[in-house]
């Protein structure tokens, strides 16, 4: 798998991005199943899919190729100069049970650790280095890091017991360190393996991956032809039939991976001692900087851009029908013309301003009887699929034909499909005018103002537009605020029957006598004070004068919060939202 995904530059991202990109086209043929549906209930009939499976199968070829170039595809390698910045190497340490063999003195893991503890001394200033171990399991133990002291203070620590699983798999270790080099980099990696060559087989595929991470392997093998019987607990250990064990320096494992990423093995002597200098100049063979400080590297050629301007063109091809549409028809501008029965006597003199978007030059209306030409437009949008043009003529149509429900259903289809904003602002214009027509006038008001928000520049339109949402504003405030009958004059008052002022008989209260000027008075005086002459209890009493220096001390005293006294007015008188919906 990795092997077929070798010229991806991050084949770990292919599962989830490929799946996001299901996810991606599944939602896509949702949503279109979705407004399929809502569009058939507004226009009363089958929208039409005759390109949309064309243009869905775009939209999704161009996001395959968007995905395809995030993945970093690329086209072999070439070789460039780039300034040495330093060496990342990855010290993997055999810590296995054949590590204990003390054919080479004290032991294998003791030469193992002295072997790097010296490979990080030499390391050079720039350089990163990471310390990884493995047995039957393989683990990182730290980050690239370029504290070299540190890793050399963990050196001790690393004996055949860190690992519980004792076994010798080194091809788990080569996995485990490939996470600690940076793909993207341009410095030389390098991988030093110090065991003695018990690691049992290394796979194909792992090798591979060695290959693809461009990650030089070196080995420094440890141990003797002849071997040695390992220790255990004061005898030697022995196997499932009773034999004791004997562990020898093995060589072939390494052969092919050590080939294919064109490193080199180290082979220790009968004492234990590896050619350190040859050791540490193939280890920074790569980082070693020439007279101008540049090094050379084998990077891949990415080719990214071809996947990402196939995706464009894509892109343009379903936008395609659309904009031939516009050049097939280069005169297709609304055109204004009808007039709703009643209107005019709602809108006064100017009521000829208040028109529906009659036939676009697309679809001829003159010459076409109303209901010839409402089945053929209802064919082309469901040959064709969802135009705002035809929408807005299926409109008209349907208004002359008398259906003006069917019609606002045209013509709010043609405002949420319309890619153009003089049809958007055409069609949110007729939907207001057929509401002025019904006397609905805060839907009328919601449309107009769409309507300008989506003008494309139609100057006439914008006048009409401007004033019918005048017109309709007004309306609205004289419904909401009645003038108030004038008061009668005086001379009304006087030319009143004075029969009709007489008391009628049997009346009681009309048969009281009109009390007396001073009666008046003092019956008001007696309702201002109260019964028994004390002042009325639900009489507001006057507040308090204070002089001019009082008031100034009280206003300097007074804390003002004008947060607060806002968010306390606003929860007592809420702001009204009777105002047009956007």
């Amino acid at each position: 798998m990795n092997g077929a995904l070798s010229w991806l530059a991050h084949p770990e991202a292919l599962l989830p991005l490929g799946l996001a990109w299901l996810c991606l086209a599944a939602g896509l043929a949702l949503a279109h199943r979705r407004g399929e549906r809502g569009l058939a209930a507004l226009i009363g009939g089958n929208p039409g899919r005759a390109d949309r499976s064309i243009r869905d199968l775009l939209v999704l070829g161009a996001l395959g190729l968007v995905t395809i170039a995030w993945l970093g595809p690329t086209l072999g390698h070439r070789t460039t100069r780039v300034p040495a910045s330093g060496l990342d190497v990855v010290l993997l340490l055999d810590v296995s049970r054949s590590m204990e063999a003390p054919d080479v003195a004290p032991d294998r893991m003791a030469r193992a650790r002295r072997l790097a503890r010296g490979v990080l001394a030499r390391l050079g200033e720039g350089d990163r280095a990471a310390l990884a171990v493995f047995a039957g399991r393989g683990e990182l133990l730290t980050p690239l890091t370029a504290d070299k002291g540190a890793l050399a203070e963990m050196l001790p620590a690393l004996d055949t017991e860190l690992l519980r699983d004792t076994g010798s798999r080194g091809a788990a270790g080569l996995l485990a360190v490939l996470p600690a080099f940076d793909r993207s980099g341009l410095r030389p990696r390098l991988l030093l393996v110090v065991s003695d060559g018990e690691v049992g087989v290394i796979p194909a595929a792992v090798r591979e991956r060695m290959v693809e991470a461009e990650l030089r392997v070196v080995t420094a093998l440890l141990g003797t032809e002849r071997g040695s019987r390992l220790p255990d607990h004061g005898r030697y250990l022995r196997d499932r039939e009773g034999r004791e064990v004997v562990s020898q320096r093995e060589v072939g494992r390494f052969a092919e991976l050590v080939e294919a990423t064109g490193g080199r093995i180290f082979l220790a002597d009968e004492w234990g001692e590896i050619d350190f200098s040859a050791l540490i100049g193939e280890v920074r063979r790569d980082a070693v900087p020439d007279a101008e400080g540049m090094i050379e590297r084998r990077v891949p050629v990415p080719w990214f851009g071809l996947p990402a301007a196939l995706a464009l063109v894509l892109l343009a091809l379903e936008a395609w029908p659309a904009a031939w549409l516009r050049r097939r028809h280069p005169g297709a501008r609304p055109r204004r013309g009808v007039v709703p029965s009643g209107l005019a006597t709602r809108v006064g003199a100017r009521a000829a301003l208040v028109t529906l978007g009659a036939g676009l030059a697309i679809v001829p209306l003159s010459s076409r009887t109303e209901p010839d030409l409402r089945e053929t437009l209802e064919a082309r949008l469901a040959a064709e699929g969802p135009d705002a043009g035809l929408l807005i003529a299926l409109g008209v149509a349907r208004v002359r034909a008398g259906a003006s429900q069917e019609a606002e259903h045209a013509f709010r289809a043609a405002a949420m499909t319309a890619r153009r904003p003089e049809l958007a602002a055409l069609a949110w214009f007729d939907l207001g005018v057929l509401a002025l027509e019904s006397g609905r006038l805060e839907e009328a008001r919601d449309a107009f103002f769409d309507a300008t928000t989506a003008s494309g520049g139609d100057r006439s339109l914008d006048r009409e537009v401007k004033f019918n949402l005048e017109w309709t504003l007004a309306a609205l405030r004289s419904r909401e605020n009645p003038p108030s009958p004038p008061p009668p004059s005086s001379s009304e008052r006087e030319e009143e029957p004075k029969e009709s002022r007489e008391p009628a008989d049997g009346d009681p209260e009309a048969a009281e006598p009109e009390p007396s000027p001073e009666m008046r008075t003092g019956e008001e005086a007696r309702e201002r004070e109260g019964p028994t002459g004390a002042p009325d209890a639900d009489a507001e009493t006057p507040p308090p004068t204070l002089d001019a220096e009082k008031a100034e001390q009280w206003l300097e005293n007074l804390d003002d919060d004008v947060r607060s006294a806002l968010e306390t007015r606003f929860e007592k008188d809420p702001v009204r939202r009777d105002g047009p919906r956007w």
